[in-house]
Protein backbone atom coordinates (compact mmCIF):
# COMPACT_ATOMS: atom_id res chain seq x y z
CA UNK A 1 0.00 0.00 0.00
CA UNK A 2 1.44 3.19 -1.38
CA UNK A 3 1.99 6.08 1.89
CA UNK A 4 -1.00 8.05 -0.50
CA UNK A 5 -3.27 5.33 0.18
CA UNK A 6 -2.19 4.83 3.84
CA UNK A 7 -2.83 8.56 4.57
CA UNK A 8 -6.24 8.49 2.79
CA UNK A 9 -7.23 5.91 5.15
CA UNK A 10 -6.07 7.60 8.28
CA UNK A 11 -7.38 11.05 7.19
CA UNK A 12 -10.66 8.60 6.37
CA UNK A 13 -10.55 7.14 10.33
CA UNK A 14 -9.76 10.20 11.84
CA UNK A 15 -13.07 12.42 10.77
CA UNK A 16 -15.89 13.24 12.62
CA UNK A 17 -18.75 15.50 12.73
CA UNK A 18 -16.59 18.22 13.74
CA UNK A 19 -13.84 18.10 10.77
CA UNK A 20 -15.70 16.43 7.89
CA UNK A 21 -16.38 19.41 5.95
CA UNK A 22 -12.74 20.67 6.05
CA UNK A 23 -11.66 16.99 5.39
CA UNK A 24 -13.64 16.88 2.68
CA UNK A 25 -13.30 20.35 1.03
CA UNK A 26 -9.43 19.23 1.18
CA UNK A 27 -9.94 15.92 -0.80
CA UNK A 28 -11.89 17.98 -3.33
CA UNK A 29 -9.18 20.60 -3.95
CA UNK A 30 -6.32 17.35 -3.90
CA UNK A 31 -8.73 15.38 -6.37
CA UNK A 32 -8.16 17.06 -9.73
CA UNK A 33 -4.25 16.52 -9.23
CA UNK A 34 -4.53 12.84 -8.04
CA UNK A 35 -2.73 10.27 -9.72
CA UNK A 36 -5.06 7.58 -11.46
CA UNK A 37 -4.30 5.30 -8.56
CA UNK A 38 -5.59 6.82 -5.59
CA UNK A 39 -8.68 9.19 -7.24
CA UNK A 40 -10.45 6.07 -7.27
CA UNK A 41 -10.69 5.66 -3.54
CA UNK A 42 -11.03 9.28 -2.89
CA UNK A 43 -13.68 9.64 -4.70
CA UNK A 44 -15.54 6.88 -2.42
CA UNK A 45 -14.40 8.29 0.82
CA UNK A 46 -15.47 11.57 -0.40
CA UNK A 47 -19.02 9.76 -1.28
CA UNK A 48 -18.84 8.34 1.94
CA UNK A 49 -17.72 11.12 4.62
CA UNK A 50 -20.43 13.40 2.25
CA UNK A 51 -23.37 10.89 3.25
CA UNK A 52 -22.16 10.36 6.64
CA UNK A 53 -21.61 13.81 7.94
CA UNK A 54 -23.93 15.79 5.81
CA UNK A 55 -24.73 18.95 8.08
CA UNK A 56 -27.49 19.66 5.38
CA UNK A 57 -29.13 18.58 2.14
CA UNK A 58 -27.35 21.49 0.12
CA UNK A 59 -23.93 20.82 1.72
CA UNK A 60 -24.50 17.35 0.61
CA UNK A 61 -25.26 18.33 -2.69
CA UNK A 62 -22.93 20.65 -3.52
CA UNK A 63 -20.88 18.27 -2.38
CA UNK A 64 -21.74 15.63 -5.05
CA UNK A 65 -22.06 17.91 -7.72
CA UNK A 66 -18.33 19.39 -7.44
CA UNK A 67 -17.03 15.66 -7.24
CA UNK A 68 -18.80 14.72 -10.50
CA UNK A 69 -17.64 17.55 -12.51
CA UNK A 70 -14.35 16.87 -11.20
CA UNK A 71 -14.69 13.19 -11.95
CA UNK A 72 -15.85 14.36 -15.99
CA UNK A 73 -13.26 16.52 -16.49
CA UNK A 74 -10.50 14.31 -15.82
CA UNK A 75 -11.73 10.61 -16.10
CA UNK A 76 -14.88 9.49 -17.66
CA UNK A 77 -14.38 5.91 -16.47
CA UNK A 78 -15.18 7.04 -12.55
CA UNK A 79 -18.00 9.08 -13.23
CA UNK A 80 -19.45 5.08 -13.84
CA UNK A 81 -18.93 4.96 -10.12
CA UNK A 82 -19.99 8.31 -8.76
CA UNK A 83 -23.58 7.31 -10.58
CA UNK A 84 -23.36 4.28 -8.45
CA UNK A 85 -22.46 5.50 -5.24
CA UNK A 86 -24.77 9.38 -5.06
Amino acid sequence: MSVRKRALSLLFVMTDGANAKQVVEELLLALPSSDSAIKEEMVVKIAILAEQFAVDFRWYLDTTVQVRQLVWRSDILLLSLMLLLF
